[in-house]
C-alpha cells in the first residue's frame, strides 16, 4: 500500500507516512493489531490474528485458520490464489482472516508489541516491515553506551555505543571508536541500526516462550544464556524459537 495511502486513512493533523499498523479500538477485535492491505472510502481492509473459525467453537482464542482442520469438520473451503481462502462467509489469508473496518474503529501504533505480531510473523507477512517494526519497539529501550551494529549504508557491519536516541525522529546519535577515519558521532535512522548484547548485559524478554524472564547474559554463541535472577536458573533463549524478532531480548 503506498504510504500516501496509508496517510490519507487519517487526519491532516497526523503524519503516519511509514505506519502500517492500526489497532481496532472495539468489537469483536478490539486491541487487536492489524497489517493494512487497502482503503476504499472509509473503510480498510487488514489482516489480523483470527479470533473466529468456522470449524470450532473456540471463538476469542487467536488461532492461524487451518483448511484440513475446517474440512476435516465438513466445511467447504474454496482455494484462491496468494494463500487466500474462503470458508462459509469468512476470507482468510495465509492463515489470517481478512476483514474490513470503518476507519473510525482504527488508530495507528507505529511501533507495537512483539506479542501483537507474532502471528503475522508465523504467516509470513512483510518480514522488513516487522524486522523495522520490531528494531523501533526496541529502540524504545536503548540506553547510553548499549552496542548496536549498523545493518545498512556505508557504515554496514560498523560497530558503537548508543549516546542519544530520538524516538520522535527515528534517529539515534552513535559514538564509533575504530582504528580508521570512521571514529566519530554519527546520527542514523534507527532502522539503520540492531542491538548487540555483551556478557553482563541486563534483559528482560519481550516475546517469544521466555516472556517475561529477566536476568544478564553470561554467554554468548547462536542462543543466548541467561541467567534468571529469580531463582539462580539459567535459561537459553533461542533465536529459532523468536524468528525474525531481533532485539525482543531487552533491557
Amino acid at each position: 500500500m503506498p504510504a500516501e495511502d496509508v496517510a490519507a486513512l487519517y487526519s491532516p493533523r497526523e503524519d503516519f507516512a511509514s505506519s502500517f499498523w492500526v489497532r481496532i479500538i472495539r468489537g469483536t477485535y478490539k486491541n487487536d493489531v492489524g497489517y493494512v492491505l487497502s482503503r476504499n472510502e472509509d473503510k480498510v481492509e487488514m489482516l489480523l490474528a483470527p479470533r473466529e473459525r468456522p470449524y470450532d467453537n473456540d471463538h476469542g482464542r487467536k488461532l492461524l485458520f487451518d483448511i484440513e482442520a475446517a474440512r476435516q469438520a465438513g466445511c467447504t473451503v474454496v482455494e484462491g490464489t496468494s494463500g487466500v481462502v474462503t470458508c462459509g462467509r469468512l476470507i482468510y489469508q495465509q492463515g489470517l482472516i481478512r476483514r474490513s473496518f470503518v476507519k473510525q474503529t482504527l488508530e495507528v501504533v507505529e511501533a507495537p508489541h512483539p506479542d501483537d505480531l507474532a502471528f503475522h510473523d508465523l504467516a509470513g507477512i512483510n518480514p522488513p516491515l516487522i524486522q523495522r517494526t520490531i528494531s523501533s519497539f526496541s529502540a524504545q529501550l536503548w540506553q547510553e553506551d548499549d552496542l548496536v551494529r549498523v545493518v545498512q549504508g556505508e557504515f554496514v557491519n560498523t560497530y558503537g555505543a548508543v549516546l542519544a536516541v530520538d524516538m520522535q525522529n527515528k534517529t539515534a546519535t552513535i559514538e564509533i571508536d575504530a582504528e580508521n577515519c570512521l571514529t566519530g558521532q554519527y546520527c542514523f535512522p534507527i532502522s539503520h541500526l540492531r542491538r548487540v548484547h555483551r556478557r553482563g548485559d541486563s534483559v528482560k524478554v519481550f516475546a517469544g516462550p521466555d516472556k517475561g524472564a529477566e536476568g544478564f547474559v553470561v554467554a554468548i554463541g547462536d542462543n543466548l544464556t541467561i541467567a534468571v535472577r529469580r531463582d539462580g536458573e539459567d535459561i537459553e533463549v533461542s533465536p529459532k524459537s523468536l524468528k525474525c524478532f531481533p532485539g525482543l531480548i531487552l533491557e
